[in-house]
């Protein structure tokens, strides 16, 4: 994710998709944002080159088996280091973690704010579990 001068901000969308020239397609503000933070989420720590400290730390619990300990465990990760990585820029306002047993999925609800970008969104994502 990007920041321009004007607060505009842009991102390549995650999924790769592509736009009518046949370029990887651009997202701009709440897109970008919720782009960034699942980009984020689906990562590993050391995925961004030459940050090896930087990147996602909540992959692990995906792959544990699912507990209401583990849900506490799971949301404490993800509220820390996404504090850590978007620090200033976004913050989370609601998190809910729901695990789907028989799907064997997390289903993640959060809404992110950006006061510096005037933004707020509300994301939605299913991760696979165990």
């Amino acid at each position: 994710m990007e920041r321009t001068g004007d607060q505009l901000i842009f991102d390549y969308d995650y999924r790769g998709g592509l736009d009518y020239q046949g370029r990887i397609e651009e997202v701009w503000q709440e897109e970008a944002l919720q782009n960034s933070v699942r980009l984020w989420i689906g990562s590993f720590q050391g995925d961004i080159i030459g940050q090896p400290n930087r990147g996602g730390t909540v992959m692990r619990y995906l792959f544990r088996p699912m507990s209401q300990v583990k849900i506490k465990q799971f949301a404490g990760a993800l509220k820390s280091s996404f504090n850590n990585e978007f620090n200033g820029v976004a913050r989370i306002e609601n998190l809910q973690i729901t695990p789907l047993l028989e799907e064997k999925k997390w289903l993640v609800n959060m809404t992110v704010s950006s006061y510096a970008l005037k933004l707020v969104t509300e994301i939605k994502d299913y991760l696979r579990g165990q």
